[in-house]
């Protein structure tokens, strides 16, 4: 978390890529993206205007940009400020190529992140229906035995409870809770959205000691 000493780094490593390589390639827009980020968490988000738009003036570094507008979503998202991460969501889908397999993925992935944002702005219509496009595209491409279908689910089941749908939402935590066990490298933080939710779920049904459990 020390920002400033960040900056400092990532500046001497763009001045030593840009001398070897130009401003061009992966490498260099991936030390663009970190410097646009960092400016974020630094609290000078401006400074990062001109970063962003080397990114989004290239095929290759727009599809950088998604993944940048992405964490930036993510970050303004936890921080409460709904409205600022809402639109870095949508600047992240924007951005990504369907056409391409692992932009496709990413475009999933960041879409549920708009579900579950939309869900806590009250919008579900929007949620669920974001959450059903994501779950189409990861259950094609990678199949139900992924991580991600299983973030798809619990993403489902949390918008299902918040909308008292509570025999859908049972459906979702129950798919997830099955598939669990047969994957590996699902992060705690999903393991622990599965668990609150199906102790949420158990309480609106009026199951204390379940949902204490």
């Amino acid at each position: 978390h020390k920002y400033d000493e960040a900056e400092k780094a990532f500046h001497e490593s763009q001045t030593a890529y840009e001398k070897v390589n130009g401003k061009v390639g992966d490498g260099y827009h991936a030390i663009l993206s970190a410097r646009i980020v960092n400016c974020h968490y630094r609290g000078k988000p401006d400074q990062a205007l001109e970063w962003q738009k080397q990114l989004q003036g290239s095929p290759a570094g727009k599809r950088a940009y998604g993944d940048v507008a992405a964490s930036l979503g993510n970050f303004y998202h936890g921080r409460g400020d709904l409205s600022r991460a809402d639109g870095y969501y949508r600047e992240a889908l924007q951005a990504f190529n369907r056409n391409i397999e692992d932009d496709l993925l990413r475009y999933a992935e960041t879409n549920l992140m708009l579900a579950t944002l939309c869900a806590d702005q009250g919008n579900t219509t929007e949620s669920m229906q974001r959450i059903a496009e994501s779950q189409a595209i990861v259950e094609k491409r990678k199949g139900k035995q992924s991580v991600l279908y299983f973030v798809t689910l619990i993403r489902l089941g949390e918008v299902e409870t918040q909308a008292d749908k509570l025999p859908a939402a049972a459906a979702a935590f129950g798919e997830a809770s099955v598939l669990l066990p047969s994957l590996r490298n699902v992060p705690p933080s999903e393991r622990s959205i599965l668990l609150n939710g199906l102790g949420e779920l158990a309480a609106k049904s009026g199951d204390f000691r379940k949902a204490d459990s």
